[in-house]
């Protein structure tokens, strides 16, 4: 103990014993306060610093929410276009371990909703065309629903394969993967008169034969016309 105390102190080793133990003990103590303060100090610095990075953390997840806010159409689906030439449809998938699936999912029922609006689209057409044009079609009203029935299927089936997906959003909150399908208008008149054509050079049992160039010349009229005022 004297040869520890000599050598941290410089005391020679004659002195040692003369030496006032209170001072030396004095001595021990001051040294360590300061060692204890220096790393509560340092302690202290630390524990300053993470706060200072969470504090920039927790702002910069702040700032990062309010710009991904959630578009119109997720909230008003088609209700948020105002383009009368274009079918709209939402998806919605909830999120699971796989992306792509997520995606898959949400491309079918975004597609599978303008299925049904296009199903009723193309129906009130081939429907109010019929009616207003009996002359050009059967009296038999089992061919003339059946003949309609597959051009309404014909059309959509054709006509979705044109959709395309042109957004998407995650709601990383909620884990709903949201995507938006578009599909033009005009694609599925297109597709209306191709289906009529080929139903007329099929000599379909609803088409009255002698009046199938007049029943498309008609149609096509009453087609360009919706066209100029929108669907």
């Amino acid at each position: 103990m004297i040869v520890l105390v000599s050598f941290v102190f410089d005391y020679p080793p004659s002195k040692i014993i003369k030496c006032n133990i209170r001072k030396i003990y004095k001595k021990l103590l001051f040294f360590y306060h300061k060692s204890t303060y220096e790393k509560r100090r340092k302690k202290i610095d630390m524990m300053n610093k993470m706060k200072i990075v969470k504090g920039v953390l927790f702002a910069l997840v702040i700032i990062s929410a309010c710009g991904k806010k959630a578009p119109d159409w997720v909230i008003k689906g088609a209700g948020a276009f105002g383009n009368s030439k274009k079918f709209y449809g939402v998806g919605v998938a909830d999120m699971t371990k796989s992306e792509y699936m997520d995606r898959t999912r949400c491309d079918t029922r975004a597609r599978a909703e303008i299925a049904k609006t296009l199903n009723t689209y193309i129906a009130s057409l081939v429907t109010d065309f019929v009616e207003n044009n009996r002359d050009f079609f059967s009296p038999e009203k089992e061919g003339l629903d059946e003949f309609t029935q597959s051009i309404i299927k014909a059309v959509a089936e054709a006509t979705l394969v044109g959709s395309q997906i042109i957004d998407r959003y995650i709601d990383k909150d909620k884990k709903v993967h949201y995507c938006l399908a578009e599909l033009n208008a005009d694609e599925a008149i297109a597709q209306l008169m191709n289906k009529m054509r080929e139903a007329a050079k099929q000599q379909h049992r609803a088409i009255v034969k002698e009046r199938s160039d007049e029943m498309l010349k008609k149609l096509d009229e009453e087609l360009k016309k919706k066209s100029e005022r929108g669907y």
